[in-house]
C-alpha cells in the first residue's frame, strides 16, 4: 500500500443534504479485480459480488466514495516501517468504504473529475467504468466516453448534474460542484 494521500487532495465534500441518519449511503469493500487505490470522491457502483467497482455502466446505481481505499480508517498500514519500527495491526477497519448513493438529495463537491473539460450549470455527468485504469475509472465527466461525445439522456447512465461548476478548495485543489441524480442508461 502506498502512503495515504493528504485529506485535501482527494475528497468528497457534502455541501447540502448530508448528515442526517435518514441519508442514503452504502458500505462495501473494493472489488478484488482493482489493483490500485480508489481515491475519495470517485464514482463507484456494485459488481455481481456486491463490491465497489469504478464508474457506472448501463443501469448501475452510481455512488460517490466518501473514503478512499487508502484512507487510514479503511485499510491502515501494518507490519514494519522502513526504519524497522513495528506498526500495530488493528482489528478494525476491514477495508469497507462508505459511499453516498446518487438517489440521495445531495449537492456535492469532488476532486475526482476530468479537469480537461469545461463544465456549465445543468450539464449531465457520468463516470467511465474502468477498473483497470486509475486515471479515468470513476472520474466524473460531462462526456459519454474518453472522447468528446456528449452524454445522451436515457441512453447513457447519468449520476449527476452540474450545479455551481468548477471551483477550488481552500488548499487550491480544483473541485467540481454538482447535484446527485440517478438516470440509468440502456
Amino acid at each position: 500500500m502506498a502512503a495515504p494521500s493528504q485529506m485535501f487532495e482527494n475528497f468528497l465534500d457534502p455541501i447540502k443534504g448530508w448528515w442526517d441518519w435518514n441519508c442514503v449511503n452504502y458500505v462495501a469493500k473494493k472489488a478484488s479485480t482493482i489493483s490500485w487505490d480508489i481515491p475519495a470522491g470517485r464514482v463507484v457502483s456494485l459488481n455481481a459480488s456486491g463490491a465497489f467497482t469504478t464508474g457506472i455502466a448501463s443501469s448501475a446505481m452510481g455512488m460517490f466514495l466518501f473514503q478512499g481505499s487508502d484512507a487510514l480508517d479503511v485499510t491502515p498500514p501494518s507490519g514494519t516501517t522502513a526504519a524497522g519500527t513495528y506498526v500495530s495491526t488493528p482489528i478494525l477497519p476491514d477495508g469497507a468504504m462508505m459511499a453516498l448513493v446518487a438517489t440521495g438529495a445531495y449537492e456535492l463537491s469532488t476532486t475526482a473529475f476530468d479537469r480537461s473539460k469545461t463544465y456549465a450549470p445543468n450539464q449531465y455527468l457520468t463516470a467511465i467504468a474502468d477498473d483497470a485504469t486509475s486515471t479515468v475509472g470513476g472520474v466524473l465527466t460531462n462526456v459519454r466516453n474518453v472522447g468528446n461525445d456528449p452524454i445522451r439522456p436515457y441512453q447513457d447512465p447519468i449520476c449527476g448534474v452540474v450545479s455551481k461548476g468548477r471551483s477550488a478548495n481552500e488548499y487550491g485543489v480544483p473541485t467540481l460542484e454538482f447535484w446527485t441524480v440517478y438516470m440509468p442508461g440502456l
